[in-house]
């Protein structure tokens, strides 16, 4: 019997012209629109092609050492701007998904990229604003958060690469055959690596996130409860005491997410990475203090998330054993540069 939480299989092959040439990167080496080198283990976005810090972000790859840093994308050398604000790539290391704003468009699209050809398709349009992307290392399946239209709130969507309108898409936001609750909202997925149960951010429309598990029979379990927040941080969805942006450990068995902890650091404020088990297990902060994190990904070589020196405005990509040791610092922008959205490469 066809397991309930997978999709079917379908594949794109596309051919299109590249969305840009070579650019002046004082950061890394020149690179046309390429997979990531064998090697690497992170990829990234960073706006350190530029010498300008107000320019738009690409994306990029490195190995855990620091070392060959490569540009992997280059739409910012074109008649309009864009911003690369994070990706995810599939198994195969040929192709990615973008979440990208470009061309002052209000909202962030969601891009097909074949590496390898250089081709871009537009896989959800910026008319449906989207916040986050995953693609499942075990075949073309996506989850990703997106709302109907601009100023909606954000459903979880479950699809798959296939040009539209036969990519499938699933709302699992709503329940099947009754009208979508207007008051919730749901963002940030990821999928396990069998694609059999996802991890996401829901609240009430002005009240704190929690994190839920969708399970393969289509249960949401409360994974962690967002404490009662006033203190809301300008810009973002967040109270002080909620939560955003998990993902499953390797083994699946448990979640890494941020936790908003204070007010500061600008408009970035204070987050902590905190592990949670999903089969009963203890919540653990594995990194704290007064500093802003960025979204975490969990990988079999350790935790990886970007963290923000206040003192210095440097951005560092950092990464960390399950409980919290053995802190590695990878890569470090010039200050007031950008890196953001750091995520493991499959092996």
């Amino acid at each position: 019997m066809r397991r309930p939480f997978r999709l079917l299989l379908l594949s794109l092959v596309v051919s299109l012209p590249s969305c840009g040439k070579d650019t002046t990167n004082p950061f890394a080496a020149l690179t046309p629109t390429v997979p990531a080198p064998a090697d690497a283990d992170i990829i990234f976005t960073a706006n350190t092609w530029s010498q300008d810090p107000t320019a738009g972000r690409e994306l990029f790859s490195v190995r855990l050492d620091g070392t060959e840093v490569t540009q992997l994308t280059s739409c910012n050398t074109g008649p309009q701007s864009c911003d690369t604000i994070e990706a995810s790539v599939a198994a195969d290391r040929q192709r990615a998904v973008v979440l990208r704003t470009s061309g002052g468009v209000a909202g962030a699209a969601i891009d097909y990229l074949d590496l390898a050809r250089g081709g871009t398709v537009e896989f959800v349009p910026a008319s449906q604003p989207s916040s986050s992307i995953d693609w499942s290392p075990l075949g073309d399946e996506l989850i990703y958060s997106s709302a109907a239209q601009a100023g909606a709130n954000e459903h979880v969507i479950l699809s798959s690469i296939a040009r539209p309108p036969n990519n499938n898409p699933q709302d699992i936001t709503c329940t099947a055959g009754l009208p979508c609750d207007p008051t919730v909202v749901e963002r940030h997925p990821r999928l396990d690596d069998e694609a059999q149960s996802a991890v996401f951010e829901h609240a009430v429309v002005g009240g704190n996130s929690d994190i839920i598990q969708y399970t393969s029979l289509g249960a949401k379990v409360v994974v962690d409860a967002g404490a009662t927040g006033t203190q809301p941080l300008p810009g973002t969805p967040y109270f002080v005491g909620g939560h955003a942006d998990p993902t499953f450990s390797p083994d699946t068995t448990s979640a890494v997410y941020r936790t908003l902890t204070a007010l500061g650091n600008g408009t970035f404020g204070s987050w902590d990475i905190v592990t949670a088990s999903l089969v009963g297990g203890p919540r653990q902060t594995i990194v704290t203090g007064p500093a802003y994190r960025g979204a975490p990904d969990w990988g079999l070589k350790g935790i990886v998330f970007v963290e923000l020196d206040s003192a210095t405005s440097q951005f560092s990509i950092v990464v960390v054993q399950p409980d919290g040791s053995g802190r590695q610092t990878v890569l470090t922008a010039p200050a007031g540069f950008t890196l953001s959205n750091p995520r493991w490469l499959f092996p």
